[in-house]
């Protein structure tokens, strides 16, 4: 029982925490994560009795390590060293995070890790939830992450899971899912995502196709009735009209919680439904149109509730036509990457390199950092090499999908893993660790559920290569730790007007991260504020030799630089960034 229970929450934790850390989008949180994981990995050397072992999840680890390791090799032409650095980083964690998962469970483990899954974004839809509804929400659902569409896909896939579960054998697990999809239909149409409802909308069609015998389709089918029930409901009382807890609200809160009750109790208590004389097309079909309600439902509350809002002068970008048009910047982000594929089709601009692109080619003053493409981007910075290592590590999972839909958790998790896999074509997904980790975590289960896995006992062979690699982890996680959390702290003590704190700071991040040119910016950027023109400039020289795409650099060293040298680094600040602000 307490390693069924550690197999689901430490998943569940980990996205909980990383959801109300921004996403885990900051590099300084990423230490902690790999601490994590090097703190598992001793556990299992030090207690596990058996690790389970798979050639296919050995090629998924090694194909994240090998794309961590690409790109580290792309700092040798990148256009931004630094990114090279942090974008290998937060890979590592994604492999390490996988290998740790697939050395503890096996196929009779793998349900436990959906239910993780479930439950960490359960718990970040509702918390977020909650906190948007009584505290100051804005037009659209966004918390806790901050960024509307990864609450949009969190949601989604919470809906999918809950959905998928809710035909479970288990009681509880039934309990569980219906009980949540409620409150993540709620979620998914306040936060007006529209790359979230299309993905939920392939996870639908996936989970309608898989789930066998009808009997269980019926079951998810009962229990998507009050998911669909709460979302009208909940547009009823128009959630984003006022500012703050509201007696109206409240009162709404309370009517989503009585309908996740009843779907709980109902899903918990109702016996296996019996479809007799009816064939697989004809349930496949009706589970079809059950689903395509359920989504209507959902675009319509989504429509009345913008429509609700949309009166507001303030509040004009809300308007119905959200939902329903294709207008969107990503098709000026998709060009500037495409030309880069165009122009470097072998090498690309090294792994972050597409923001400093945009920077230089953008059509507006637009500020984006990735290409909101998870494939195209990767293609653009890494080159072919990179995007075939990505695309192993997410494809690998679905090679043994027949076997996966006739598990028991199976069609759930296979629902939201093609969801997740498909919504990172829209939006920037793998920046976020929080939503990231879902999709990896479900390829976890994935794999145990279609290939199973050879269990190995653990000797003393075995604890030392797992002690070694513990260590190994627990290095990067201290240097990745200090590192990145100076130079945040540097980068906060300036703006805060705090100096000296910023060049203690910016001194820690040199020493640990020697091979970062941003720890010299911010020490030029400390002694410019201080009025010492020459230590700035002699830093910032520095910089511009070793990172000499850097438009911050060359605008502060214009910045303590007279004449022709002045100039010169003006023009050339300029040619990297041509719609910036003089």
């Amino acid at each position: 029982m307490s390693e069924r229970v550690l197999v689901a929450a430490v998943p569940a934790s980990l996205i909980v925490a990383l959801a109300w850390s921004s996403g885990g989008y900051f590099p300084r949180t990423w230490g902690v994560v790999l601490l994590v994981e090097a703190i598992a990995l001793a556990s299992v050397a030090i207690l596990a009795r058996r690790v389970h072992l798979g050639r296919r999840g050995f090629l998924v680890v090694s194909s994240l390590l090998g794309l961590a390791g690409w790109q580290l090799v792309s700092r040798a032409w990148a256009i931004d060293p630094d990114a090279t650095v942090l974008e290998a980083e937060r890979t590592a964690l994604y492999a390490g995070a996988v290998a740790t998962a697939l050395l503890v469970v096996d196929r009779r483990r793998a349900p436990d890790v959906v239910l993780g899954v479930l439950l960490g974004a359960g718990t970040v839809t509702v918390g977020g939830l909650a906190q948007h509804v009584l505290g100051s929400p804005g037009e659209r659902f966004e918390l806790p992450v901050g960024y509307a569409n990864a609450a949009g896909i969190l949601a989604a896939i919470t809906l999918l899971l809950g959905l998928g579960l809710s035909s479970d054998d288990h009681a509880w697990r039934r309990a569980v899912g219906a009980g949540l999809g409620p409150p993540a239909a709620v979620a998914l149409y306040l936060s007006l995502s529209r790359g979230a409802l299309l993905a939920a909308a392939l996870g639908l069609v996936v989970l309608v196709a898989t789930l066998r015998p009808a009997s269980r389709l019926a079951r998810s089918g009962v229990a998507a009735v009050p998911a669909g029930a709460a979302a009208v409901v909940a547009a009823s009382v128009d959630l984003l009209d006022d500012r703050g807890a509201t007696t109206r609200e409240a009162l709404a809160l309370l009517m989503l919680a009585l309908f996740a009750a009843a779907a709980s109790v109902l899903a918990a208590r109702a016996p296996r439904i019996r479809v007799r004389g009816v064939s697989s097309t004809v349930a496949i079909a009706a589970g079809a149109v059950a689903a395509t309600v359920l989504l209507a439902v959902i675009v319509v509350a989504g429509i009345h509730e913008i429509r609700a809002v949309g009166s507001a002068p303030a509040r004009q970008q809300g308007a119905p036509s959200r939902l329903l048009s294709s207008t969107s910047d990503r098709a000026e982000y998709w060009k500037v990457a495409a030309r880069i594929v165009r122009d470097d089709p072998l090498g690309g601009v090294g792994a972050g390199g597409f923001e400093r692109t945009w920077l230089r080619e953008r059509p507006a003053l637009i500020y984006v950092r990735d290409a909101h493409n998870l494939y195209l981007e990767t293609l653009a910075e890494l080159g072919p090499i990179g995007l075939v290592l990505l695309l192993v590590a997410l494809l690998v999972p679905l090679a043994g999908v027949r076997p996966a839909a006739e598990a028991a958790a199976g069609p759930a998790a296979l629902a939201a893993y093609a969801a997740l896999v498909a919504h990172a074509v829209l939006d920037w997904d793998w920046e976020l660790p929080a939503v990231t980790l879902c999709t990896l975590f479900l390829g976890v289960a994935l794999l145990r559920l279609g290939a199973g896995a050879r269990s190995v006992p653990v000797e003393a062979r075995t604890t030392a290569i797992l002690v070694g690699a513990a260590v190994a982890v627990g290095a990067l996680a201290l240097v990745v730790h200090v590192g990145n959390g100076a130079t945040a702290d540097a980068q906060e003590a300036l703006e805060r007007g705090n100096v000296a704190a910023a060049r203690r700071d910016a001194e820690r991040a040199r020493r640990f991260a020697p091979w970062a040119a941003a720890p010299w910016r911010l020490l030029g950027e400390a002694e410019l504020a201080e009025g010492r023109l020459e230590p700035a400039r002699r830093h910032l020289l520095r910089v511009v030799r070793e990172d000499p795409a850097s438009w911050d650099a060359w605008r502060d060293l214009a910045l303590v630089s007279q004449g022709q040298e002045r100039e010169a680094a003006l023009r050339r600040a300029r040619l990297l960034d041509p719609l910036a602000p003089p």
